[in-house]
């Protein structure tokens, strides 16, 4: 009879022991588990920020170009009107429509400036007020050449030179700003 005791000890410890590996087992795989998807879980939070930063610096961006966009049309608006009263001969623009023209895009060139430039960074922003101050002189420069004139191309060759360095000068600054876009273009794209 000792020996079926003994046996049946010795199955009893066994299966114990197995009981007891096989619970340790779970316990090891629960845990295991519990880690994985704690893991997955950081992961996917962490997808999520880094997407929605990103969502939040091509917004930046997008509004960024669209500033630089429109700084550019307005530097343009203000340059071609120069050429507009430079290129004048005889009757063909009469000095009350070129000075209602250039005080045009003087200002639209200020309120483009005012509405974007918070989207600029400090050396456009700089840049882009560089063209405003020029744009002041052209306008107040010309209110004053073309007062006593009927028509612009009456304007003096002392001041149509001015406002050829002036063009110059706002074209310069304006191939600044085009190179900043691109610049951005390029670093938007290789972040990428």
């Amino acid at each position: 009879m000792e020996t079926k005791i003994l046996i049946t000890l010795i199955t009893a410890g066994s299966a114990l022991i197995v009981a007891l590996i096989s619970l340790f087992t779970s316990l090891i795989t629960n845990r295991q588990s519990l880690k994985s998807s704690y893991n997955l879980e950081v992961m996917k939070q962490s997808f999520e920020k880094s997407s929605f930063t990103r969502s939040i610096i091509d917004n930046e961006m997008k509004c960024s170009l669209e500033s630089l966009k429109l700084a550019l049309q307005a530097i343009q608006q203000v340059k071609d009107e120069i050429q507009l009263i430079i290129s004048a001969v005889g009757s063909s623009l009469s000095s009350d429509i070129a000075q209602k023209r250039i005080k045009s895009a003087r200002e639209n060139l200020f309120n483009t400036y005012e509405k974007h430039h918070p989207y600029l960074n400090d050396i456009e922003k700089d840049t882009f007020h560089k063209t405003k101050d020029i744009g002041l002189s052209i306008e107040e420069m010309l209110m004053r050449s073309l007062q006593s004139k009927r028509f612009a191309s009456d304007i003096p060759n002392n001041i149509l030179t001015i406002l050829i360095q002036f063009r110059h000068d706002l074209t310069d600054l304006q191939q600044s700003l085009r190179d900043s876009r691109i610049e951005r273009l390029i670093k938007n794209s290789l972040d990428y």
